[in-house]
């Protein structure tokens, strides 16, 4: 009967060794370090970098890293869901003047500079290189769903600053920006 006694000693030792081993790779699984996450958790992938183009011409570069031209890297949208993989922002450069659009599914809209306007149909994140314009830019954009979960934001930037932005939540909602440059 000892004999018996000890063998269950062994047996519940034996099964809280093993508990305690589940419970670790449980623990570091849900860490991410198992599944080969790491960072903030903000699910973004960066964006690859691209090189400016001509004027018109949408010009992507990676915010994700924190590194660039001096620029800005402000979120161009919001979300009530904090479980949506959200894209890396684009970032606008320290200089020259962008029409900077976002949003997550299609838009279309057309925007003005120097007298000369552009039609544009698209979707996710884009800077628009403006070139070298003097007085009005102006644009006015709109989504082509019914989508209220995210926005649609169109920004103008000069030199690295922000001249004016606009937003909408609203289904198939338009927005519409200008600024003196």
């Amino acid at each position: 009967m000892v004999s018996g006694y000890r063998n269950g000693k062994k047996i519940w030792g034996a099964i809280a060794v093993i508990g305690i081993i589940c419970i670790a790779i449980v623990v570091l699984f849900l860490s991410g370090i198992i599944t080969g996450q790491s960072g903030s958790g903000s699910g973004t992938s960066p964006v690859p970098s691209g090189t400016p183009q001509a004027a018109g011409q949408p010009v992507q570069s990676s915010a994700a890293s924190g590194q660039g031209t001096g620029g800005s890297h402000a979120t161009l949208f919001n979300s009530s869901s904090a479980a949506y993989p959200y894209p890396v922002p684009v970032s606008v450069p320290g200089s020259g003047i962008y029409l900077r659009v976002g949003y997550l599914g299609q838009y279309t809209g057309s925007y003005m500079a120097n007298g000369v306007s552009q039609e544009v149909k698209n979707s996710g994140f884009r800077l628009f290189d403006l070139g070298r314009p003097t007085g009005t830019v102006s644009a006015v954009f709109e989504k082509a769903d019914d989508a209220v979960k995210h926005n649609l934001t169109v920004e103008i930037w000069e030199n690295g600053r922000l001249l004016a932005s606009n937003v909408t939540y609203a289904p198939y909602g338009m927005v519409s920006v200008s600024a003196n440059v």
